[in-house]
């Protein structure tokens, strides 16, 4: 066998080395994060739920780590019966009822709009707690071909909307509300009427 073929089969048989050596670092960093994550939610499933919310001074932020890791987000997970995990929707929510927990607003004959609701535990909640609530979601024709309906993103009903594991019916039925509006055109008899929006 000639050298040059001796030295193309070394780098052939090395660059197949390298790619197995990518590979498994690859797969060891997906176990180590797949790892990681699993032990982190035990650590969450197992945190201790207050009796009320709490104080925390919450202001605009973006979702972080230690939000996840707070009791104001186990709190509210455990109201919406859910486990806590890592994931930024279920931040959004418990962000947005600590936020107006800590304002204040959470009170029975509250009123309230939530934009763009699509088919979320929120209005289920507010319902469960007295607050009369006006959900909306884009009209029919502004998500057709979009794959929220497909997805399970999109309000066509209020049955989108209720979460039985939050609210009994008659109380959701008596409650709540929904409406198609194109929130680039938000109609006036919207504004001023409300005690809060999300």
């Amino acid at each position: 066998m000639t050298s040059f073929l001796r030295k193309v089969q070394w780098k052939m048989a090395a660059s197949r080395r390298r790619r197995a050596v990518e590979e498994t670092m690859r797969w060891d960093v997906k176990v180590l994060g797949y790892e990681m994550a699993r032990q982190m939610a035990l650590r969450l499933g197992s945190a201790t739920i207050a009796d009320r919310p709490g104080a925390y001074g919450l202001m605009s932020k973006a979702c972080v780590q230690a939000d996840i890791e707070s009791p104001w987000f186990a709190y509210w997970a455990h109201r919406l019966n859910v486990t806590p995990v890592y994931h930024r929707k279920l931040w959004e929510f418990c962000f947005i009822l600590q936020a107006l927990a800590e304002a204040g607003a959470l009170a029975a004959g509250a009123q309230a709009v939530g934009f763009g609701c699509g088919a979320e535990p929120l209005p289920s909640l507010f319902a469960a707690m007295g607050i009369a609530v006006l959900a909306t979601d884009a009209p029919a024709e502004t998500v057709a071909g979009t794959g929220w309906t497909e997805s399970g993103q999109y309000s066509q009903s209020l049955d989108a909307l209720y979460k039985p594991d939050l609210c009994d019916r008659p109380s959701f039925d008596r409650l709540v509300r929904l409406r198609h509006v194109d929130m680039r055109r938000i109609p006036d008899d919207l504004g001023r009427r409300f005690d809060f929006t999300w």
